[in-house]
């Protein structure tokens, strides 16, 4: 909209009509106007200062006439002239600029400040869940101490109970082995000595079942 009016000449109002653009004298005094009041803005004020001395030098030197220069048309007259329906555009398109680029600014700085007030609740809560987590973190070290000091004191009894139990395996193995051996000894003379008794009732049994006087029918 301001870039509407900007552009648009002065006497000009958005609608379906036209208005009528207005007398020099009138154009001059509503000129005069707006300079004044956009000089008292701290924003536009040279803008506007300089579009006041504008406006005067060119009333100025039109010789105390009508004091206002007409607006150039394309069918005559000098183009060189200064155009003071040029200062509504031109004073509204500054104030545009000004406004865009102050906003532009303030929109910056708002995302800047957002941007960190996000940031430091961010590293607050970091901050937050550090803290939290701390016990934790502690707890986990504590047990993974206690485990590997488990595991550890695991390992070094299973390997004493594994030396002691071969050791004992050995043990009575040698001594089932030596056992072994006096068994087959005991057993090797006990079947000697049933062979002598096996023998002996051999011999006992034909000497008494020889018949009588069978030897001396012999002789």
């Amino acid at each position: 909209m301001l870039k509407m009016l900007a552009r648009a000449p002065l006497g000009w109002a958005p609608g379906p009509q036209r208005l009528v653009p207005p007398t020099p004298c009138a154009a001059r005094h509503c000129l005069r106007r707006q300079a004044l009041r956009l000089r008292q803005s701290c924003l536009l004020a040279p803008c506007a200062a300089a579009a006041l001395q504008r406006t005067e030098q060119a009333g100025g030197g039109d010789g105390g006439g009508s004091g206002t220069p007409k607006r150039p048309h394309s069918s005559g007259g000098d183009d060189n002239a200064p155009d003071p329906f040029n200062l509504g555009r031109t004073t509204v398109r500054a104030f545009a600029d000004n406004f865009l680029r102050l906003g532009g600014g303030a929109w910056l700085l708002l995302q800047i400040t957002k941007t960190w007030v996000d940031l430091s609740h961010l590293l607050a809560r970091t901050a937050g869940l550090d803290q939290a987590t701390a016990p934790l973190r502690d707890e986990l070290k504590a047990s993974s101490s206690q485990l590997r000091a488990d595991i550890a004191a695991s390992s070094t009894q299973l390997r004493a109970d594994m030396a002691a139990y071969s050791t004992q395996l050995r043990a009575d193995m040698a001594a089932s082995s030596t056992q072994l051996r006096a068994d087959m000894t005991v057993l090797g003379n006990k079947v000697e000595r049933l062979q002598v008794v096996v023998v002996g009732v051999a011999v006992l049994g034909a000497w008494l079942g020889r018949k009588p006087g069978a030897g001396r029918g012999a002789k």
